[in-house]
């Protein structure tokens, strides 16, 4: 998401728990009105963005059906109904819930991105839209196809070619490629033994050697 109006926009609603025909569980995201899609008339032809997040079940800290759960079962049922990102309460050791039923306000929200990283200690001009920008960014470098990456952003336009970095390993595997120094597969491999077959015998305490060629 780009801005903080749109983060303040989500509800509970917009999420749902899902299982596909796998059994793989994931959480599915549903877009309401955004910057990209604003519903009426003008939208009518175009879908409202459905995004997917597979439970990560090698690494549980990182799972984001899991994170979410859990910040669900943290929060007040009736808090939910109001927004989806609650204001935390200040003293929340050994308490079930652990936010109010306030939720965050505008400005709190704009600056979220930006007074984490000051809090870890990393240092930079940081916003809500990095995080954007990182993942597309990480999507492109991975070769993801850039029609599963509209699917994410929600882009329509041309402007998610302007998220494209490239990386120095790419530029190495460039290189490779127009100076020819990667090898093809379907070029013949060199025979590692180029005299031929040998086979050895031992019978009887006589030692034959034969020599053929392959």
């Amino acid at each position: 998401m780009r801005a903080a109006d749109e983060h303040r926009r989500l509800s509970l609603k917009s999420f749902s728990f899902e299982t596909d025909g796998m059994g793989k569980e994931y959480l599915l995201y549903s877009e309401g009105v955004s910057k990209t899609y604003h519903g009426g008339l003008k939208h009518r032809k175009l879908s409202p963005r459905r995004c997917k997040a597979y439970a990560n079940i090698e690494c549980k800290e990182r799972c984001v059906v899991h994170i979410v759960k859990t910040y669900i079962k943290r929060c007040p049922e009736d808090g939910l109904t109001k927004g989806f990102y609650l204001r935390p309460l200040q003293h929340f050791k050994d308490k079930t819930i652990w936010f109010t039923t306030m939720p965050l306000g505008h400005n709190k929200l704009n600056s979220m991105v930006k007074c984490m990283m000051d809090k870890s200690g990393v240092r930079g001009n940081f916003t809500n839209h990095s995080l954007r920008v990182t993942a597309v960014s990480r999507l492109f470098q991975e070769g993801v196809d850039e029609k599963l990456i509209r699917g994410v952003t929600g882009h329509r336009s041309e402007a998610l070619n302007s998220y494209k970095r490239e990386t120095d390993k790419q530029h190495v595997e460039v290189s490779k490629i127009v100076q020819g120094l990667e090898c093809r597969k379907s070029e013949k491999k060199e025979n590692p033994n180029p005299i031929g077959t040998i086979v050895l015998n031992i019978s009887g305490g006589n030692c034959n050697i034969t020599i053929g060629k392959t």
